[in-house]
């Protein structure tokens, strides 16, 4: 007769709410539902009860269910019904992370940037940066089949993910375009953070993005600096090369160059 009494791999029990804390990995992968999220989760909840038993290990830490959690919070709770993962405690902190992750990805309906941040944060990398060369291309190729995109657009979401969270945020809500936040990510972390807070206190995210991007100098403008002698001749001969071939000048183009030239001859004259 066999005596080995099975290993318990999961358990269904109902703990007091007060007890669960949050999986730190959770904060850093994913945002709390807010709005209009939270509430109807909140009213589905409300009107037909628990339909899924939050995921934690054996001391309280949940795995899956951290929005629930809040809701049961919100909705006056003091227990919750829970499903204590034996199992996963016993594989360990990355079967833990990753079965926080997948289960994040599959219940909610993620953006590139989104599934990017958990991307990272479930191969436990906090600077992208940091990264070899080897190394970071083969991260982009995983990256980029992952949320589907090409290399050069997941080095991008890569670089938004090291900017404040207020900038993530007005990306993804179409305030700002993948250009402008990644020239966002190139600014000092200083100016980024004062930038944060400009937008979470109410700021435009398109304007004080526009506004606090350095400016690219207009070669059109009246009061650019006049030409150098050896400019102004080679100007001139590539635009005689462009009007041979029959090539469009933009008349900006033009009128920059003739005031060089016709400074130019006020002085020599």
């Amino acid at each position: 007769m066999n005596n080995c009494t099975p290993k318990l791999l999961r358990r269904l029990e109902s703990r007091p709410i007060s007890t669960l804390k949050a999986h730190p990995l959770n904060a850093r992968a994913f945002d709390d539902l807010t709005g209009a999220a939270f509430e109807t989760l909140k009213a589905d909840i409300e009107r037909r009860g628990l339909q899924h038993p939050v995921d934690i290990l054996p001391d309280g830490t949940i795995i899956s269910g951290h929005q629930r959690v809040l809701v049961g919070l919100e909705l006056g709770w003091t227990e919750i019904k829970c499903r204590v993962r034996f199992d996963l405690d016993a594989a360990g902190p990355d079967a833990v992370a990753l079965a926080l992750v997948n289960d994040n990805v599959q219940r909610r309906h993620l953006s590139k940037l989104q599934k990017t941040r958990a991307f990272l944060a479930i191969r436990g990398i906090e600077n992208a940066a940091q990264c070899s060369g080897g190394q970071l291309t083969e991260l982009l190729d995983e990256l980029g089949e992952y949320i589907g995109a090409c290399q050069r657009s997941a080095r991008r979401y890569v670089r938004i993910i090291g900017t404040p969270r207020e900038i993530q945020h007005a990306f993804d809500r179409g305030e700002i375009s993948i250009n402008a936040a990644d020239k966002v990510a190139n600014l000092s972390e200083v100016k980024q953070r004062q930038l944060a807070d400009k937008i979470r206190q109410g700021g435009s995210p398109k304007a004080l993005v526009t506004a606090a991007l350095p400016k690219k100098p207009d070669p059109h403008a009246e009061d650019q600096p006049l030409l150098p002698v050896p400019q102004i001749t080679a100007a001139l001969e590539q635009l005689a090369k462009s009007r041979q071939a029959g090539a469009w000048t933009h008349p900006r183009q033009l009128k920059a160059l003739r005031r060089a030239i016709d400074a130019l001859v006020a002085v020599l004259v």
